[in-house]
């Protein structure tokens, strides 16, 4: 990639985090964070991963506004799965804390549309993660 490519990519990660479009935010965030840790600049790639992560954390709070609650715990998961890789446990804990909640509120939203399998399902998941959570809270 050259500089100018290297340009024209962050300026369209900013361009897509000022209009608020996440999947595109967050594919160019991965994008350079890729690029510098093919460069070698693990500093830099950190930058780029963290700052994706917050994405799906902003993306997650918006989806809960628009009460996607499902959608907001599978953006909070992708969150944890970039925080545990950079070992930042306590953000990590926090997202998997949230998506629980999430799908615990996406179970009533099932219960209302009369679907007791996939209140079931988000309950269960939820359980699990709560357990994991706890388990984490725990060790530290």
């Amino acid at each position: 990639m050259s500089e100018q490519d290297e340009r024209n990519l962050r300026e369209e990660l900013m361009a897509a985090v000022d209009e608020k479009n996440y999947t595109n935010a967050v594919q160019k965030a991965e994008e350079m964070a890729a690029f510098y840790e093919e460069q070698g600049n693990n500093q830099k790639a950190r930058e780029y991963w963290v700052q994706a992560a917050r994405l799906f954390f902003e993306w997650s709070q918006s989806q809960r506004e628009g009460r996607t609650h499902k959608n907001s715990a599978k953006s909070l998961i992708q969150a944890a799965n970039i925080f545990g890789k950079l070992n930042i446990d306590a953000e990590a804990a926090q997202a998997v804390d949230l998506a629980a909640q999430d799908l615990a509120l996406a179970g009533n939203e099932y219960l209302v549309w009369k679907q007791p399998m996939g209140a079931s399902i988000c309950y269960c998941t939820a359980a699990i993660l709560f357990i994991l959570v706890s388990q984490e809270e725990k060790t530290q």
